[in-house]
């Protein structure tokens, strides 16, 4: 099982202590693909990189579970997939019209997610068609 949307906006804090909450995209899934959302957040613009937040994300999660080379060679490709997932969705999220009864915040948030739409299509579009080269070598 994985969250299926494992990034920072899906977690609150309490000190050091982290809870995942915003499960409703959970199932069985290659456990890597929840790090592929991770990283989403973390990583410099298109690239796979490996910046030291990067390398901490990812050696605190070698602290607890076994992480190879080829798992991470696949983070590219899983990262393409969920985004492409989540532009499939995207329309029925945002179809209605814009109407004078919405609520203020609602044009910020159509907006919001046209944006984060945009940024989905340019990282399908970036994906590789293979698994390439892992971020740790």
């Amino acid at each position: 099982m994985v969250h299926g949307g494992f990034e920072l906006d899906n977690l609150a804090w309490d000190g050091e202590a982290a809870t995942a909450y915003d499960l409703d995209d959970a199932g069985r899934c290659w456990f890597v693909a929840d790090i592929a959302h991770a990283l989403r957040d973390l990583r410099p613009a298109l690239t796979w990189v490996d910046t030291p937040v990067t390398a901490a994300f990812l050696a605190g999660y070698r602290s607890v579970r076994t992480l190879a080379g080829p798992d991470l060679a696949r983070l590219p490709v899983l990262a393409a997939a969920h985004a492409a997932v989540w532009l499939v969705r995207l329309p029925g999220v945002v179809d209605c019209l814009p109407a004078r009864t919405d609520p203020p915040w609602l044009p910020v948030l159509r907006a919001k997610l046209r944006r984060h739409g945009d940024r989905q299509r340019d990282l399908v579009l970036a994906a590789p068609l293979h698994a390439g080269t892992p971020l740790d070598g």
